[in-house]
């Protein structure tokens, strides 16, 4: 290509499909009508034949209302949201600028997957250190909430922003009341 952003769109789109074949996960390609038309709810969305999904990841483009819209709704569902940068490198992980839900956000946290739910007794986010590295982020929500550890079972009151530390392939569960 000689156009610099449809080169940098593509590699991009490359570099994300390669990651993620190199880690055996499964995704398909999907173009915004196919997700306009599925339908969302319980953190994931549901694209017409059936198939779900849980997570979006979008590989470097030029924002536009039209996706904006879409983005917009999916997180209103539960369903991650994975923008990647102009400049991501071929390791997934470490292309996530940030992590998006309809619940928090995570600023700098390669390797970190988040699974989010809501009911109507609240929210809860499950946080995973993919890595064999420590990984240091900071939370965004929108209340404060309860950090618990599933191995030593020890729990936090938070506030709405806060440091957030996993170890390796650690994992911490993010609770909040409904209003």
């Amino acid at each position: 290509h000689k156009n610099p952003l449809a080169n940098a769109c593509w590699e991009s789109v490359r570099d994300s499909m390669n990651a993620l074949l190199d880690r055996q996960i499964d995704f398909d390609f999907l173009d915004a009508e196919a997700i306009e038309k599925s339908r969302m709810g319980d953190g994931c969305f549901t694209v017409p034949g059936g198939e779900s999904f849980s997570a979006l990841v979008i590989p470097y483009c030029l924002d536009t209302p039209r996706l904006s819209d879409l983005v917009r709704r999916l997180q209103s569902h539960g369903v991650t949201v994975i923008r990647m940068s102009e400049t991501a490198p071929a390791d997934l992980p470490g292309c996530i600028d940030a992590v998006y839900s309809s619940i928090i956000r995570l600023e700098n946290a390669p390797g970190v997957l988040c699974l989010c739910r809501e009911n109507i007794n609240g929210q809860c986010a499950l946080l995973v250190n993919t890595t064999a590295d420590e990984i240091r982020t900071v939370v965004h929500s929108d209340s404060p909430a309860i950090l618990l550890d599933p191995l030593t079972e020890e729990t936090e009151m938070t506030a709405t922003d806060f440091p957030l530390t996993l170890s390796p392939y650690g994992a911490k569960i993010l609770t909040m009341k409904q209003p």
